[in-house]
């Protein structure tokens, strides 16, 4: 028995429908849909195919619509294949990605969108891409498949096939350096001999003082702004200022790149960097120093408190284009020093402040740039060439920089830029043959008379640096001693090294008047181990400038010369802002001023802002009179501890036991340490200064005590 016709037609109507969506589904898999003719164009010696299948006849469409018509492109292009066997990189800017932003291709992969399989070959364009920064809605992609280098038929922003892409060359960036006239000779003059010669129509110097030689060996590119001279926050904010607008109107490079005049910059490298970049998107690129996001006081936002990172200065840092044209209602035309006040920070705090919190565009952090703040000698030889910047200078009283083996010592080359432009640039003219090095270093093996001290007539003088002086001799030497001693000598007691006399550098003897204090000295000596570092003896350079007063100044110019500290003492200046550490600041400073006030009968009375205390006459007087006794070995002692705490006040109460070392040095850092304790350390530095500072005012304080005319040493807790 046959079935009822509805029911027979029910059926071939769900088995016409399955047919229709199984050919449906198939084409779907292996159909192909062109909205575009393809156009063709023909070269000398191929045929070039520009296809560009999805692009529309209007053309009057935003930014998001051509960004997803160029990936879309790029993808097709991947599927349909170019040129077998070659490579093939092409930059990717797009603002969203979604599987619906593309068109069918053949070999579609339902369960990844972004992998393409055409015939037997897969091509996973999900993998493979480096380079990711989400900047402000927007994503950077480099896909790097093993394709030939091609260039679209797609309108980009630049008519160069270089900038098509985004790549970076020497002639795209701008470098800034920022100097000042004291440091022409000393640090411009080096740089112009090494890495400048790489980089001389992209270098530009700024500066607060008119030097037309100079200017001359620059070719030009010594700027003079209108900036005092000075450290101070609104001098460096002033330079800044002044490079910012330069680069604004008479640059239309990609980056802009800022160093100080104590930096060596590996051009090649920094290039090298700056090509894994997209300088038409924010890019902020450099090294903070603080261990933590610092923390300032926005003025023009009901003082709250806004926390960012930024690349410290002294390292360098770099800016893109499309950065700079952001940030101009901030930086331009006057507007940056705005900020700087506006926030109260330096010049690059201030470059995070307004990238960070107001644009909203986070630090890109680089350990390839160095700064003096961080521990210079970690950085190994093999890994020079990989570095953008190096820098040099004292933290702690000693010499921070690269430790490099090289055709320089450190008396020819204490900064190690030569030796290290030697090593990048082994041809350059001045830098010694590798034959010539190798002669040298047959010449430096021989000893030295006075390495063999069993040889050394006992008349051989042992010279030693004087403290103060310029620069300080802080240069190891290896140990040619095996004990120190004191014998007794004419106005006090000789300072020996087995049995030898030691001598200061001025040639006279090292003879100090009190048998407590030589027997100090010489325990510095045997307290070295296998190399002499002068910077740890103290008490024998303090000694060297009482005998040999390389200052020449007598005793009442000694006196004037510390009280001078007295108007500008450390702990008379009290902050306007933050409210904690204003509070903090009375807490610990006013009960230590009216101590001072009490015991010598002075009224020095708190300053605020950059005016100097008013100190009067009689005042200073009696201060004056307190000092007089002392004798130059008391004074030198006394002023070595003020001029390392910067206060007179916390020396004074220092010898009078009413403070100890740890407290007086605590004080003197009172607001060093409160920043400390809102963002953190600076790596390493601000530990070791810590130390380094303790260390120093002991010494002083020491030197103080045991001597003729102090004897009782202050209490140590």
């Amino acid at each position: 028995m046959f079935p009822p016709r509805r029911r027979c037609r029910k059926l071939l109507v769900w088995i016409a429908l399955a047919v229709v969506a199984q050919i449906m589904f198939t084409l779907f898999l292996h159909g192909e849909f062109n909205f575009a003719p393809i156009e063709r164009t023909r070269t000398t010696k191929r045929i070039t195919r520009k296809q560009s299948r999805l692009r529309l006849q209007s053309q009057g469409g935003d930014r998001l619509e051509e960004d997803h018509k160029f990936i879309a492109r790029s993808k097709l292009e991947h599927a349909r294949g170019k040129d077998e066997g070659t490579e093939y990189v092409e930059s990717l800017v797009v603002n969203e990605i979604k599987s619906t932003d593309f068109p069918r291709m053949s070999g579609r992969n339902l369960k990844n969108p972004l992998r393409v399989n055409r015939r037997n070959q897969a091509i996973n364009l999900s993998t493979a891409i480096s380079g990711l920064q989400v900047v402000k809605e927007r994503e950077i992609f480099v896909d790097q498949s093993a394709r030939k280098k091609t260039y679209f038929d797609h309108d980009l922003r630049a008519e160069d096939p270089r900038r098509l892409h985004n790549l970076t060359e020497l002639e795209d960036v701008f470098i800034s350096i920022k100097t000042t006239g004291d440091y022409h000779e000393a640090r411009v003059t080096l740089l112009i001999d090494t890495w400048f010669q790489n980089a001389k129509k992209q270098v530009h110097f700024f500066t607060d003082r008119e030097d037309n030689e100079l200017n001359e060996r620059l070719g030009g590119h010594l700027i003079k702004t209108a900036c005092e001279t000075g450290h101070q926050r609104t001098k460096l904010c002033c330079k800044m200022q002044a490079e910012l607008d330069f680069f604004v109107k008479n640059f239309n490079t990609k980056w802009f790149c800022h160093f100080d005049d104590d930096n060596y910059v590996n051009v090649h490298t920094l290039v090298k960097t700056l090509k894994k970049f997209n300088p038409l998107e924010n890019v902020y690129l450099g090294r903070p120093s603080l261990t933590k996001a610092m923390e300032a006081w926005d003025r023009l936002d009901g003082y709250n408190r806004k926390k960012f990172w930024f690349a410290t200065g002294g390292a360098g840092f770099c800016l893109s284009h499309a950065l700079v044209a952001r940030m101009s209602p901030h930086i331009s035309d006057g507007k940056f020093a705005d900020s700087c006040e506006r926030v109260k920070v330096p010049d690059d705090c201030t470059i995070g402040f307004i990238s960070e919190s107001l644009l909203n565009v986070s630090l890109t952090r680089l350990n390839l740039f160095h700064s003096h703040l961080e521990h210079l000698p970690s950085i190994q030889q093999n890994e020079i060439k990989e570095q953008i910047s190096f820098s040099h200078g004292y933290i702690g009283g000693r010499y921070n920089r690269v430790n490099i083996d090289g055709p320089f010592d450190t008396e020819q080359d204490p900064t190690r830029f030569k030796s290290i432009h030697c090593l990048l640039y082994p041809e350059t003219g001045w830098c010694p043959k590798p034959e010539d090095v190798n002669d040298q270093k047959n010449l430096e093996e021989v000893p030295e008379p006075s390495e063999k001290h069993d040889c050394v007539p006992s008349d051989k003088v042992l010279l030693f640096p004087t403290r103060p002086s310029k620069p300080p001799d802080f240069t190891e030497r290896k140990r040619f001693y095996n004990k120190a001693g004191i014998e007794e000598a004419e106005g006090g007691y000789q300072i020996t090294v087995d049995n030898k006399k030691v001598k200061t550098p001025a040639g006279n003897l090292l003879v100090v008047p009190s048998k407590p204090l030589a027997m100090a000295v010489s325990v510095e000596w045997n307290s070295q181990v296998d190399t002499i570092k002068p910077a740890n003896m103290h008490l024998t350079s303090l000694s060297n400038t009482v005998i040999d007063n390389p200052r020449t100044r007598n005793h009442d110019q000694q006196i004037s010369h510390i009280l001078e500290f007295l108007s500008s003492d450390s702990i008379c200046f009290f902050a306007d802002e933050p409210e904690e550490l204003v509070d903090l600041q009375r807490k610990e400073w006013i009960p230590i001023m009216e101590w001072f006030n009490n015991k010598y009968s002075v009224p020095v009375e708190p300053s605020h802002g950059l005016l100097a205390a008013t100190i009067p006459d009689d005042a200073e007087e009696r201060l004056k009179a307190h000092l007089t006794p002392l004798d130059s070995w008391s004074l030198t002692g006394l002023e070595f501890a003020v001029e390392t705490l910067k206060s007179f006040i916390l020396t004074m109460a220092l010898v009078e036991n009413h403070l100890t070392v740890e407290k007086a040095v605590h004080l003197s850092r009172l607001e060093l340490e409160f920043q400390i304790s809102r963002w953190g350390s600076v790596e390493w530095a601000h530990d070791l200064e810590l130390m380094e500072t303790r260390s120093r005012v002991a010494a002083a304080v020491l030197f103080y005590s045991l001597n003729n005319r102090r004897r009782t040493l202050p209490s140590s807790s």
